[in-house]
């Protein structure tokens, strides 16, 4: 493969090209048909994240040591010589292949939200720094100064599971409710975890599908656990 271009959004995110694509079938295609092949299972377009790669070499620069048995170097590099030289198609594969990235739409979720929101701020970054040094009961103070409200979000769960009687009333009683809801979510909820109501119904339907019965016996093992989990709900450790 040859690279064609990046994410002008996530810039470690390369397109690369591979290099035995079809690509007079390619120029044949329209924008939104080159979209469709980039996301599909045999697309010619690979993404390459830099930041989660192995050390990358250019060509030139990799000795034999480094290289798989290459026995068609020179092909190659000329194939490649003439996909470059069409700069009109490099350019719709690029715009193809970023149209062809999935999306990934704001959730209200916290652990959803790494993406799509900027490197914190250096007030942040120090306000971290303090907030791990301090003694647990600085850190509920330290933990309103947090400007994004993500890294406050995550600094008053700390405070939650572990000191939760450092917390105001009414915030303590918030996060009870927010985690009961999510344990408790209903099966039609369209959450993206499994709650305890959605797990029930899916372990009574194995039940009724009458399994071995070994397992019959962990199924309800577990069933009945889930139910008295149901029952009790003391989330933090001061209600």
């Amino acid at each position: 493969m040859t690279r064609i271009g990046r994410n002008p959004d996530q810039h470690a995110r390369h397109y690369c090209l591979d290099v035995n694509a079809d690509l007079d079938a390619l120029r044949k295609m329209s924008d939104g048909e080159l979209a469709d092949v980039c996301r599909g299972p045999e697309r010619p377009i690979v993404t390459v994240r830099t930041n989660a790669a192995p050390t990358l070499w250019a060509l030139y620069e990799a000795t034999p040591e480094h290289l798989a048995p290459f026995e068609h170097e020179a092909e190659v590099l000329d194939r490649v010589g003439r996909i470059r030289e069409d700069g009109h198609l490099l350019a719709r594969l690029q715009s193809a292949a970023q149209k062809a990235e999935p999306d990934y739409p704001p959730s209200s979720h916290l652990e959803e939200q790494i993406y799509g929101h900027p490197f914190p701020s250096r007030q942040d970054e120090d306000l971290m720094d303090a907030f791990h040094a301090a003694t647990w009961d600085k850190r509920a103070a330290l933990a309103r100064q947090f400007r994004d409200e993500r890294y406050r979000g995550l600094a008053l769960r700390l405070l939650y599971f572990e000191r939760p009687e450092l917390l105001a009333i009414q915030r303590r009683a918030a996060l009870d409710h927010g985690i009961r809801g999510r344990v408790m979510a209903t099966p039609d909820a369209g959450v993206p975890w499994l709650s305890i109501p959605t797990a029930t119904r899916d372990l009574k339907a194995l039940l009724e599908s009458d399994p071995p019965h070994e397992q019959a016996a962990t199924l309800t093992q577990y069933l009945d656990y889930l139910e008295r989990r149901a029952d009790s709900l003391g989330l933090s450790k001061s209600t």
